[in-house]
């Protein structure tokens, strides 16, 4: 049976999507390994920091020597909250009223701890190890790390 998408049989889906995602990446230290079809990257623990891998969609590829710093910042941000010397009352906190429920920062939490409720985040925070990814990817500015 021949199909209809002219594609030559390359693999390449809806809207030029290609192969989908091929790597699989750290976003504490960068570590890279080949996305295995089926398995979900967040499955995948770093082996080298333990942090749940996200799929590599070339954003970490493409930075500037200052978000670099910023990402070194950040992991080493993350290796003191994730210590258990780490103070209970720091934790990441979602405002509200900037918040507009588009699930990005849900999306790219490695720890799964944040969902969408009645169109505003909610981050558990026996899941959230305040690694700021989310702060990060918000594009309204609504989650800061607080204390």
């Amino acid at each position: 049976m021949r199909n209809n998408f002219n594609n030559g049989g390359r693999g390449i889906g809806r809207r030029g999507q290609g192969m989908g995602i091929r790597t699989c990446i750290c976003p504490k230290c960068g570590y890279k390994v080949s996305h295995e079809r089926g398995v979900p990257c967040r499955s995948i623990l770093c082996p080298k920091c333990n942090t749940p891998l996200v799929p590599d969609d070339g954003r970490m590829n493409s930075i500037s020597s200052e978000d670099t710093k910023t990402i070194k910042g950040t992991a080493s941000s993350l290796e003191s909250n994730s210590s258990s010397s780490r103070s209970e009352s720091s934790h990441m906190e979602v405002n509200e009223d900037l918040c507009v429920g588009c699930g990005l920062c849900a999306r790219e939490c490695p720890q799964q701890a944040i969902t969408i409720i009645d169109k505003k985040a909610h981050i558990d925070s026996s899941k959230c190890i305040c690694c700021q990814i989310c702060a990060e990817t918000c594009r309204k500015g609504a989650i800061k790390l607080v204390g």
